[in-house]
């Protein structure tokens, strides 16, 4: 009986655990343009336009390769997803290591918010999906 038990708790835990990860997985592929950075310097904090300088694009591709057109996330090579709101970013460093961050996808997976777990203060980087013709996809797409 006590097999049985922790096999059926074996099972759920790598079934739940795969489902999550291969949905959020799925949403989180393609291109993203930010539009909106969040700044907390020790206030209410709040969200400013991107602009020329702070622009930029990302792309978490199919094979767990990440693309950006900046330094963002510390020049970040890969990424893994570690449950339904982290991910980590995977360095390009001799010795692995990566940036741990939380993400959220909204508006029927068109607007993607990055926040690095260090951050105390509170920092979050608003990103937009692309679609392949390099215009921004709508919430009503």
């Amino acid at each position: 009986m006590k097999k049985i038990f922790l096999f059926a708790i074996f099972a759920a835990f790598f079934a739940c655990n795969k489902s999550a990860s291969l949905y959020q997985n799925t949403r989180l592929r393609g291109k993203w343009q930010l539009t909106e950075y969040y700044i907390s310097p020790g206030n209410g904090g709040s969200w400013y336009p991107a602009d020329t300088p702070t622009q930029h694009t990302i792309e978490f591709r199919n094979d767990n390769s990440f693309i950006s057109s900046d330094s963002a996330y510390q020049n970040a090579i890969g990424f893994n997803i570690i449950d339904s709101n982290r991910l980590e970013f995977i360095l390009p460093t001799q010795i692995p290591s990566t940036h741990e961050c939380y993400y959220q996808i909204q508006d029927n997976g068109t607007t993607l918010i990055i926040s690095p777990v260090s951050c105390i203060e509170g920092c979050s980087n608003k990103y937009k999906a692309i679609n392949g013709n390099g215009s921004i996809k709508n919430t009503d797409q």
